[in-house]
């Protein structure tokens, strides 16, 4: 153990050798298995996370798949690799997955396919896992180090803490995990759940109310704009009574809002397949829904895919990447963002990006036809007037009214404009 990491024991608990001692066990028992995991990135900077606009985290119980023959976390795999087209880079699963209990040093059968399907997994993806530390107290700390290590060992490359307890924790953690990999990923500050989008959203849709969404977003200009959004599932956002491409169509117009704004973003995977709760999914069937253009789940599930192909093919979605809340008609919530490479300067009180990497996002969440109006001389303008809708991949001539463009858009159409 090192001369820092004895410090930081002893400022939680002075004088305390037996959990010094404890400490000691656990990061030595575990050192081996953690180093053959190592990663091939590097530590970050501090204070930075290593994402970019390619990066895209599903969010899954290691269990969301139960099947007869063969194991949860293959079928979350063969979902991943077989259904959706390389979006994710990442999986990451919730504290309260108890498919991780004991799978450590359990001998059994389904314990050594588990740490063998990890294994797999981590190959191919980033592995995320959240823990609950609640503090010092009780002799909780050696027990919370050890599930930390033991997800570090089965693959895990970042650790979310969720809410921690104690402040002091954050850095006793983060020399432990530099101790033993200097590649692993501590999240305490940077990345954080958030449920307030979901809930906006849903009183947007059912009251027509854009205030509270648009003040929320402004409220995020200051704050460190890496974070993991649980969206919701279908059956809390939208009208089960309406036909499916209707209730597809009013869904997919609220994830876009989450996907476009500066974020790291998470997908919970029933958002993804239009689950109406949270649940147990079988593959098969699921694979079967999702072949079927009508139904309810293919419909979404391929849009988001659009969806999240346009995010990840356009540097202006990078979470370091500027961003700004444009005046709308209030059924239209319009944001700007823009790559973290453009120079940005002051233009009558707007952000003006002056590098070609600017996508204007506009989301008609009503049911309304809408025009939007806004200054050229905001955007890097095109001269031949012809901007990129990245989703669609459609080249769009916006009108021309002096000064001004306009563009009409349809009852919950979506677009995200590229001006080049």
């Amino acid at each position: 153990m090192n001369n820092r990491l004895r410090e930081l024991l002893n400022e939680l608990r002075p004088g305390d050798n037996a959990l010094v001692n404890r400490v000691e066990e656990i990061v030595e028992s575990h050192r081996a298995r953690v180093t053959a995991h190592r990663r091939e990135f590097s530590a970050p900077a501090e204070e930075e996370f290593p994402v970019n606009h390619r990066d895209v985290i599903l969010l899954a119980r290691a269990d969301t798949f139960l099947e007869e023959q063969e194991r949860p976390l293959q079928y979350l795999y063969r979902f991943l690799e077989e259904l959706c087209d390389d979006v994710f880079s990442g999986v990451h699963f919730p504290a309260a997955d108890d498919a991780f209990a004991g799978v450590y040093l359990s001998t059994d059968d389904e314990a050594i396919r588990f740490r063998e399907d990890m294994e797999t997994l981590g190959s191919e993806f980033l592995l995320s896992r959240a823990f609950n530390i609640p503090g010092v107290d009780g002799g909780k700390l050696p027990e919370a180090l050890n599930s930390i290590l033991e997800s570090l060992a089965l693959g895990t490359q970042c650790v979310l803490l969720e809410e921690p307890g104690d402040s002091r924790l954050v850095p006793l953690l983060r020399e432990v995990l530099f101790d033993l990999d200097p590649g692993t990923l501590l999240m305490p500050d940077q990345m954080e759940y958030t449920d307030a989008l979901p809930v906006l959203l849903r009183e947007r849709l059912e009251q027509g109310d854009p205030k509270p969404m648009r003040t929320w977003y402004e409220s995020q200009a200051e704050s460190v704009p890496i974070f993991t959004v649980r969206t919701g599932t279908i059956g809390t956002l939208t009208d089960p009574n309406l036909p499916a491409p209707q209730r597809a169509r009013t869904y997919l117009s609220g994830q876009a809002v989450l996907l476009a704004t500066a974020s790291l973003p998470g997908v919970d995977i029933h958002s993804l397949v239009a689950s109406e709760a949270p649940g147990v999914l079988h593959y098969d069937d699921l694979r079967n829904e999702l072949r079927d253009r009508d139904s309810l789940r293919s419909i979404v599930f391929e849009g988001y895919l659009d969806l999240l192909r346009a995010r990840t093919g356009e540097i202006a979605f990078d979470p370091r990447g500027g961003r700004s809340l444009v005046e709308s008609d209030p059924r239209v919530l319009a944001l700007r963002r823009w790559s973290p490479a453009s120079e940005s300067s002051a233009d009558a009180g707007n952000d003006r990006a002056d590098d070609s990497s600017v996508v204007l996002c506009l989301h008609n969440l009503s049911s309304d036809h809408v025009s939007f109006r806004d200054r050229r001389d905001r955007y890097p303008w095109p001269e031949e007037g012809v901007v990129r809708e990245l989703i669609s991949e459609d080249l769009l001539f916006p009108t021309a009214e002096g000064e001004l463009f306009s563009l009409d858009l349809q009852p919950w159409e979506v677009m995200w404009l590229r001006f080049t």
